[in-house]
């Protein structure tokens, strides 16, 4: 992860031996299938996260929750990242069983105004500074035998990655 006055950047590397995605329509549901999400809740208080999703087509759903599902949660409607860039690599041949594949790799750029990190402190501030933390997780459902395998960053206590109190801590610094 890296910042600036404008954007949060994220690059991530999957391994994976047979990588593999069918879902092309940005807003498919994403977590049908082998992806990797993204996590952030800038001001921590578990409400208006944001939660992005990415497949090896480098298909994307971005979702505004207004608060978990299991406390009544929905993703706010109209409520979108513009402005997200994102782009894959596949280090092997997707959707390809016959050879083995090293992987993939995702980078993207997450403009902080689409975050909504744009107004006065508090409780949302300006982009961030050295110092400020957000509340972040990084989670990847892979499939195997369709049977879905969970990892997070963020130790959530079980399969649910909608538990915003669970998330890490990233602190932004200058270094």
């Amino acid at each position: 992860m890296l910042w600036d006055d404008a954007h949060l950047y994220m690059a991530v590397e999957l391994l994976d031996g047979d990588v593999r995605a069918a879902m092309r329509n940005n807003g498919d549901p994403l977590f049908k299938e082998n992806c990797f999400e993204l996590f952030v809740d800038p001001d921590g208080d578990g409400r208006d996260y944001w939660e992005i999703e990415i497949n090896a087509l480098a298909t994307t759903w971005d979702l505004c929750m207004s608060r978990p599902y299991r406390s009544g949660g929905r993703p706010i409607k109209g409520k979108r990242l513009k402005n997200l860039r994102a782009a894959v690599n596949v280090q092997g041949t997707i959707n390809d069983a016959s050879d083995t594949d090293r992987g993939w790799t995702i980078e993207m750029a997450i403009p902080f105004s689409d975050l909504g990190v744009t107004s006065p402190r508090p409780p949302r501030g300006p982009p961030p500074r050295p110092g400020d933390t957000w509340r972040v997780n990084l989670a990847r459902i892979h499939y195997t035998n369709r049977i879905p395998q969970f990892s997070s960053w963020a130790v959530m206590g079980e399969e649910n990655y909608h538990r915003p109190e669970k998330f890490g801590w990233v602190q932004f610094t200058d270094d």
